[in-house]
């Protein structure tokens, strides 16, 4: 798989750490840079990538004539805030109504996760969810509801240890059916 540049990313963080004073022969910081970088190809991916991966995701679907609801609670996803570069915390509740297809089961999960896999705000994470659902699973309509809980606000700036933010994206019949995203709303309790 494809990942950043290791290398650089030990040196710039080499050059980083220096900038802030930390001595790099300290026994506490000496493989730090090297962490770091295993760290960054952990936690973020390219585009590359993450389009790779969401393709696959999302290419494990299965006729059905179910035409409910189906809706997936508590994912939860980690990321980095694409202006401070500080972790953000996700809870993603994504449902759909089925048109002729379903998504197997963990593939909703799996979806938000690598999606997450990158610097970003989270309104944008919020509509690609739902676009790439809408794109490629074709459903009647897609619902996806995320609540953070952003470190550049918790630790930093305002600190409001307990702010979260909360964004909704519906497309399709939850947007043109003010009763089927009333319903999606009551299933995630909001």
């Amino acid at each position: 798989m494809k990942e950043f540049n290791k290398e650089e990313l030990v040196v710039n963080t080499a050059k980083f750490m220096k900038t802030m004073d930390m001595d790099l022969n300290d026994p506490n910081f000496t493989d730090t840079p090297e962490r770091v970088s295993r760290m960054w190809n952990e936690i973020c991916l390219p585009q590359e990538v993450r389009d790779e991966q969401c393709e696959k995701i999302l290419s494990k679907t299965f006729p059905s004539t179910y035409s409910g609801m189906v809706v997936s609670h508590d994912i939860r996803a980690y990321s980095i805030c694409g202006h401070h570069l500080l972790p953000i915390v996700l809870d993603v509740y994504i449902g759909y109504i089925p048109n002729d297809m379903v998504l197997g089961l963990s593939k909703l999960a799996r979806l938000a996760e690598v999606l997450a896999k990158q610097p970003m705000i989270q309104e944008n994470y919020t509509d690609e969810i739902a676009k790439k659902l809408m794109t490629v699973l074709k459903p009647k309509g897609v619902g996806v509801y995320v609540k953070g809980v952003h470190y550049c606000q918790t630790m930093r700036g305002a600190k409001q240890r307990s702010a979260t933010m909360t964004t909704l994206t519906v497309d399709g019949c939850f947007m043109d059916e003010l009763k089927t995203r009333e319903e999606f709303l009551k299933v995630i309790g909001v």
